[in-house]
């Protein structure tokens, strides 16, 4: 929009008046919003997810961990791993991508150990480190695997000689979906049991009525 204004008895001088400035909105490409597997994936979620993950996805994939690579020495070679379908660097508690032997460390960036141990468990050979944004500490972390597959055999042992089952549905995170209780295969093979939700399978949870946490 242009003005005029007069400057004593001086012809008039245009002046511009600028509106206020506008922001232009990145735009996500069409691989990622027109990707059937992410929109299948980001459906399965529960209804009260409101993540922008399209957004999200495309971030991360323009990023590609480049900067925190450039800064370290060029004598090391830094990967960032990925398990399809999810994005590159990312690991669940139960979904890690699996190292090639020659690796020499995991370095895992973040606070807690529930998503560094999905990744140690996958990769028991590999060193595994972690630096917490929080603390500021880095620290060598370590995992009994040993202890893991024994306690894990003896649960599987006990559950062989088992008369009744129970069905968990986590709901950690609200992650859980309850149609998974409906699948054919989890209803069992006649033998009695039962089904609810928690979001810890401690002690005092599997004693509450309904198993609903």
């Amino acid at each position: 929009m242009a003005a005029s204004v007069r400057v004593g008895s001086a012809a008039p001088v245009p002046a511009t008046v600028r509106g206020p400035a506008r922001r232009a909105a990145q735009q996500i490409p069409e691989e990622i919003l027109g990707n059937v597997e992410l929109r299948e994936a980001a459906e399965a979620l529960p209804r009260n997810y409101n993540f922008e993950i399209p957004k999200t996805i495309w971030r991360i994939r323009q990023a590609r961990a480049k900067k925190a690579s450039q800064e370290l020495r060029s004598q090391y070679k830094v990967c960032v791993p990925q398990c399809k379908p999810l994005s590159p660097g990312e690991i669940l508690g139960c979904t890690s991508p699996k190292l090639a032997q020659d690796t020499d460390a995991i370095v895992y960036l973040g606070d807690g150990r529930f998503h560094l141990e999905s990744i140690m468990i996958a990769n028991p050979g590999i060193p595994a480190y972690r630096y917490d944004p929080y603390s500021k500490v880095f620290s060598q972390e370590h995992y009994s695997h040993d202890r893991m597959h024994r306690a894990r055999q003896d649960a599987i042992r006990t559950a062989a000689s088992a008369r009744c089952w129970g069905l968990i549905l986590g709901t950690l995170g609200r992650q859980g979906s309850p149609s998974i209780l409906q699948w054919p295969r989890c209803r069992g093979k006649g033998e009695p049991g039962t089904a609810g939700s928690t979001s810890v399978a401690t002690g005092w949870a599997l004693r509450a009525p309904g198993l609903s946490g």
